[in-house]
């Protein structure tokens, strides 16, 4: 007999379901043991109730020797979908490996192996149109008619730029009003007889000069010093870069629950492998978990009760990200989300390649902790790397 589907790769003979997809099961006889009429049992290990009947009669000739069944899977997985026939006490049978993962709508993300549509992801916005062209109400002197607000090569900095025709121009205002109070007080001094009139026209005129004094004088005070104290452009100003760290993780982070998956995953070249230390067990890689129980049997040893979280399913890092509200489970950098949470797939954890350690049942949360300052200074022994914004998190890369 042999097995088959409609969804089968017609290069690889693969077959690549989603989550809900239907895919047609056809047994076909090319034995000439079997003459027709038999009943084809089908089964599927561990995901039994994805067939739809689960058998199906060969009919008899001169019919097409053939029959199928439906496939319907709602669990995420990889299965191996078996047929067979008995006849004279002889079981003919056939197999196909079908694997099964994400959701057949590409809206919906898995929790807890069910699609689920996420409620937290704010609908895409139109981009907003702007002009970035300033004109002004009425011409200034040393202002062209219009400027472009934004940097370019011919002007790199428009604003400091603004700024500066704005300090002249006020110099200029300020001269302008100290010689218009400068005739108010000579006028007051020359038409009045009266001594207190006079004193308070040279009181006008020495106000103003001083005035522009003051005005001119700093202008010139700084252009001495340093001409660009006067440059003012704010468009070059450093960067300011805010580094959020990721709050310390707990057990409820991780797959504590959840099979590992078998063969490599990720990085990992070996397999994903539970292995018992004094601390307790832990979910890994294989190419490490013999390094981290030498660590933390060597750190028990010492005094110290070192344990912690290896390996963690993608799908509870999808998990983690729609809980934490990242506004984009699959794009949004993790300081988007409430709690900074890795990108789905860029994760250590996810390959069993990392480690969060605990020390004495908390989480190793600074650099002066003990259990911190004891894998610092033993790296020969795990030949770990710490990642330099969480003192908890070890990995082969120092991601």
């Amino acid at each position: 007999m042999i097995i088959s589907t409609d969804k089968s790769d017609p290069q690889t003979g693969k077959v690549n379901l989603k989550i809900g997809e239907l895919a047609k099961v056809t047994v076909t006889n090319n034995s000439s043991n079997l003459v027709g009429g038999e009943t084809v049992y089908f089964s599927s290990i561990g995901n039994e109730g994805g067939l739809n009947p689960k058998t199906c009669v060969l009919p008899l000739p001169p019919s097409v020797p053939s029959c199928f069944v439906n496939y319907n899977s709602l669990i995420e997985g990889t299965f191996t979908l078996k047929a067979n026939a008995t006849l004279n006490g002889t079981v003919y049978e056939s197999s196909i490996p079908i694997t099964i993962k994400d959701c057949l709508d590409p809206k919906q993300i898995l929790i807890k192996g069910i699609c689920t549509t996420p409620t937290n992801i704010p609908p895409e916005e139109p981009p907003v149109k702007t002009d970035t062209t300033y004109t002004p109400l009425a011409p200034l002197p040393g202002f062209p008619e219009e400027f472009d607000t934004l940097p370019s090569k011919t002007n790199q900095c428009p604003f400091g730029n603004y700024l500066n025709i704005m300090i002249k121009l006020v110099i200029g205002i300020a001269a302008v009003l100290a010689m218009v109070m400068i005739v108010m007080g000579g006028i007051e001094y020359m038409t009045s007889d009266l001594i207190s009139s006079k004193e308070a026209g040279k009181d006008t005129i020495k106000n103003a000069l001083l005035g522009l004094f003051i005005a001119l004088g700093a202008y010139l005070i700084l252009n001495t010093i340093n001409p660009k104290l006067l440059s003012a452009c704010l468009d070059n100003l450093p960067e300011a870069v805010i580094e959020i760290e990721e709050a310390p993780p707990t057990a409820s982070d991780f797959s504590l629950n959840e099979t590992p998956p078998t063969g490599k995953l990720g990085s990992c070249t070996g397999e994903i492998t539970k292995i018992s230390t004094s601390g307790g067990t832990i979910t890994l890689c294989s190419t490490i978990a013999n390094q981290v129980k030498e660590i933390i049997d060597k750190a028990q040893a010492k005094g110290l009760k070192l344990s912690g979280w290896g390996w963690r399913s993608k799908k509870r890092t999808e998990e983690l990200r729609v809980i934490n509200g990242c506004p984009d489970i699959y794009k949004s950098p993790p300081s988007k989300c409430r709690v900074p949470t890795a990108i789905p797939g860029t994760s250590m954890h996810e390959s069993g390649l990392a480690i969060d350690f605990t020390c004495n049942g908390i989480s190793v949360q600074t650099r002066d902790n003990v259990c911190y300052l004891w894998l610092k200074d033993n790296p020969n022994i795990h030949k770990l790397l710490n990642l330099k914004t969480e003192a908890w998190h070890w990995s082969t890369n120092g991601r």
